[in-house]
């Protein structure tokens, strides 16, 4: 009966035990044949197939003999009685088939998988019997690998369906974004799974062009950024406040507010339309404040280089860099350390070296 108390006895081990029928009736009458569930109060090494006695508490009568089907089995919740009858019939019905056996172990890890390990403890299988249960899988494609996990088809489909509906409801909520951050994503959808099946999944929706990735961003393959005439007209309008300006930029938040002017946009949504612009490399970020035309950064330090090529020891000072730049120190200042951090100077005490 559920809840009885037993004595299991499994090679040279005697532990005790709850009982889980796993039927309705929650008994398993004199004679008959049933699935149960052992829950052990001390834990035990096992594999499948392997026989045990069950002996009642007191008085130790022999009540009952079987074999182990799964060695690591999750508490089953008497409402699942009929689906893990099925997974223990099956894994029955496969005893003589390593490689079905394999893949009805990972179909029950579901989204999360396995590892090799975790496969070698679950089956007690020798590595090169285990190795082809896998590569007869993966050959079939009926598991994934995902570096050191497998997945079966089945649950790494639905991941993929997942995290595809994650991305399209992102574009749907941010249209103007360039797309998702791959660690927003992985927060939402992967949060509880192995980084190596993100990887996977991400790369195979990849391989079938159903996601493009750039860098830390992922995207739809199909996704195109659509904007409207008001859009449209705060793009031209930012375009036009920092061509203009040159190597005098306003800064950020001036620019948002003179792009707004005369338009019903706020300058949240002016700062969406900047974003666009940051992203295709329009303009290039100096610090927080200040964001320059690229073309104008290009065009500095060409005339900074020429300027070392007609020197011996290659240097510029502050002073001589306002002048070269045509701007003040407000400027000056952030530029240079934007050129030492992308190694095009280097710091050499007060003065700076032309690399």
């Amino acid at each position: 009966k559920t809840r009885q108390r037993v004595r299991v006895h499994i090679g040279t081990i005697e532990a005790l035990a709850r009982v889980q029928i796993i039927n309705e009736q929650n008994e398993i009458a004199p004679g008959e044949r049933d699935f149960v569930q052992l829950r052990l109060e001390t834990s035990i090494v096992c594999v499948p197939n392997e026989r045990f006695i069950i002996r009642s508490y007191s008085p130790q009568i022999t009540i009952a003999g079987g074999r182990v089907l799964d060695n690591s089995a999750q508490k089953h919740r008497r409402r699942d009685a009929e689906t893990v009858k099925k997974q223990l019939e099956k894994l029955i019905e496969a005893e003589n088939d390593k490689a079905k056996q394999t893949k009805l172990r990972l179909e029950t890890a579901a989204e999360h998988g396995l590892t090799f390990a975790d496969l070698q403890a679950l089956t007690g299988w020798r590595r090169e019997i285990l190795k082809r249960a896998i590569a007869e899988n993966v050959e079939n494609k009926a598991i994934i690998e995902a570096e050191s996990f497998f997945v079966a088809r089945t649950p790494f489909e639905n991941l993929k369906a997942k995290t595809f509906t994650a991305i399209e409801n992102f574009h749907r909520q941010e249209p103007l974004a360039k797309g998702m951050l791959q660690a927003t994503l992985r927060e939402k959808i992967f949060a509880h799974f192995p980084a190596e099946i993100f990887k996977a999944v991400l790369s195979n929706l990849e391989r079938e062009n159903k996601i493009a990735m750039e860098k830390d961003v992922v995207k739809l393959a199909a996704h195109n950024l659509d904007l409207s005439s008001e859009e449209k007209l705060l793009r031209e309008t930012l375009q036009k406040i920092y061509r203009t300006a040159k190597l005098e930029v306003p800064k950020l938040e001036d620019a948002l507010t003179e792009a707004i002017k005369n338009t019903k946009s706020d300058k949240n949504h002016a700062r969406k339309i900047f974003q666009l612009l940051l992203n295709s490399g329009e303009l290039v970020k100096i610090t927080d404040e200040f964001y320059f035309p690229k073309t104008e950064i290009e065009r500095l330090i060409l005339k900074i280089q020429e300027s070392a090529a007609k020197t011996d020891d290659r240097l510029i000072d502050v002073s001589v860099f306002k002048t070269i730049a045509g701007v003040s120190r407000k400027y000056a200042i952030p530029l240079l350390e934007y050129f030492d951090r992308e190694k095009i100077t280097r710091r050499a005490g007060d003065k700076r070296l032309i690399l």
